[in-house]
């Protein structure tokens, strides 16, 4: 999570001044309200298709002053199986140029794009793709437009209904940005802003099934002599089920004797010669030697106790391991750089965990050159992990771990780690949280590092037992422990402490 000052979005060069400058400028559409959004209801555009946003304005959505070429974004679930037809977006006058669509995975892995042509100067616009493209229902896509010049449709904090179109769904914080002067994928978010970008959805048809011919008539039955009772057994007695287990609790932090292959009793010495994208569902690989750049596509998959490492392409912030698969296992593993000092030789991201139910477990995590642990899946579970010397790369900004959205509204469990990030400009936090957060738990992890060792994280979110170590600050971080913590919503804070060895509690830290 990243603070920049910015109207609908983060610019790490504007000032203070030109900001409310350009706030300034802001021109309502269709509404001089400020956005509390209440959506309209999804329209169908054909009797075969839908829509996320229907045919109307979008209310309360402004003209944002910014003039740079950006891609925008809408992340989006498909609730049916169909094909995309073609992406819309809302166009404000000042929006010109040539535009163009494109529908991504939600990894980033681009599916089809097309120009926009014969636009009018407002409203929605629609562009239809050469060939339809087929979705899964339950995965993610994105769908965005690059504006050439900037001054696009835009809504801070954007409210969404929790199902917009019965075979589409978004959700709080789903839109997306990435500037640059051509097509690129946009991954970037600001304050749970929406951008105004749709898909043109045709759900797979379903055929009724043919009537059933009517059954020819039955004969009579011919009466049979009834049979002579029988004596009534005893009921036998119905078992008692034993109660669900508590949860276990919290076990030791993570370091360098309880983490990788080594402690789980793995030796990878061989070379991985198989596929670097996985799409076969069951996938088991263990004890190996991996380059970085694995990508798993496919679910129920297990990576246990192998050596992950090398580089990656620092064009699309590649990691290390990309999780788009549910119920993936990444345990006992080596993840990490070839130097300590040379970001070249590194990760730019360790890992980025997209599917749902995602376990990431006792892995060793070092020498990465960018955010270590990115989280975006319902109900991952992140426990025992040991993420630690991390390699400088100058004017770059990064967490340790976080999740890269403003709001999530799923569970997960953050219990264990030890997480150390370096204090120096480029570090961003160690841990960093959307300001809604209500359903995660963060318990006993030693944290220690960057400019805060914590920021964000409000909405109910539940802070225990978490003990920040001043090994490279005496405040924890460079400016303090933690910063942005609650600013919506409550923070369940309780028993969470300093340490000054990363294991012994100390006083208490108060919020």
């Amino acid at each position: 999570m990243k603070y920049h000052l910015s109207h609908t979005r983060p610019r790490s060069a504007i000032t203070r001044a030109a900001f409310v400058a350009a706030t300034a400028l802001a021109l309502v559409v269709g509404s001089a309200t400020a956005p509390a959004l209440a959506l309209p209801v999804a329209a169908a555009t054909a009797s075969t298709t839908s829509t996320l946003w229907g045919t109307s304005a979008p209310k309360g959505a402004v003209v944002d002053s910014d003039r740079d070429s950006v891609e925008l974004g809408t992340t989006f679930t498909a609730k049916s199986s169909g094909q995309v037809q073609g992406v819309r977006y809302w166009k404000t006058a000042e929006n010109t140029g040539t535009h163009t669509g494109t529908l991504w995975t939600s990894g980033g892995t681009k599916l089809a794009t097309a120009t926009f042509t014969s636009e009018s100067a407002s409203g929605w616009q629609t562009v239809k793709f050469a060939k339809p493209v087929s979705v899964t229902a339950g995965k993610r896509y994105v769908a965005s437009y690059h504006a050439p010049n900037g001054r696009y449709a835009a809504t801070t904090n954007l409210t969404v209904p929790a199902s917009s179109s019965s075979h589409l769904s978004v959700a709080n914080g789903s839109g997306t940005y990435k500037y640059g002067a051509s097509t690129a994928f946009p991954a970037d978010s600001w304050k749970s802003s929406g951008y105004w970008v749709d898909v043109v959805f045709a759900p797979t048809a379903t055929t009724a099934p043919p009537a059933a011919p009517a059954p020819a008539p039955s004969p009579a039955p011919t009466a049979t002599p009834a049979p002579a009772p029988q004596p009534t057994s005893t009921p036998k007695p119905t078992p008692t089920t034993a109660p669900t287990p508590a949860p276990s609790p919290a076990g030791s932090f993570a370091g360098a004797n309880n983490t990788g292959p080594a402690a789980a009793g793995f030796t990878p010495t061989q070379k991985y010669t198989g596929p670097m994208t996985i799409t076969t569902d069951g996938t088991v690989i263990k004890n190996q030697v991996i380059p970085a750049g694995l990508r798993i596509e496919a679910n129920d998959v297990t990576i246990q106790g192998n050596d992950i490492a090398g580089p990656t392409a620092i064009s699309y912030d590649q990691a290390a391991i990309h999780v788009e698969g549910d119920r993936v296992k990444i345990l006992d593993n080596n993840i990490r750089g070839l130097s300590a000092t040379d970001w070249t030789k590194a990760p730019v991201s360790a890992a980025k965990l997209v599917g749902d139910s995602v376990s990431f477990e006792r892995n060793n995590v070092s020498w990465i050159a960018g955010d270590g642990l990115s989280l975006y899946g319902a109900d991952a579970k992140i426990v025992g992990n040991w993420i630690h010397d991390f390699v400088d790369r100058a004017d770059v900004h990064y967490d340790a771990l976080h999740y890269p959205v403003n709001s999530i509204s799923s569970a997960g469990l953050i219990r264990d780690n030890t997480v150390e990030l370096w204090v120096n400009g480029g570090m961003t936090a160690s841990l960093s949280f959307p300001d809604e957060a209500g359903r995660i738990v963060v318990d006993h992890n030693v944290i220690a590092g960057g400019n805060y060792a914590l920021m964000g994280g409000g909405g109910g979110i539940t802070f225990t037992n978490n003990l920040f170590w001043t090994k490279f600050s005496d405040r924890v971080g460079v400016y303090g422990p933690y910063a942005h913590l609650g600013t919506i919503g409550v923070v369940n804070w309780s028993n969470n402490a300093y340490t000054a060895d990363g294991k012994t509690k100390g006083a208490n830290l108060a919020y």
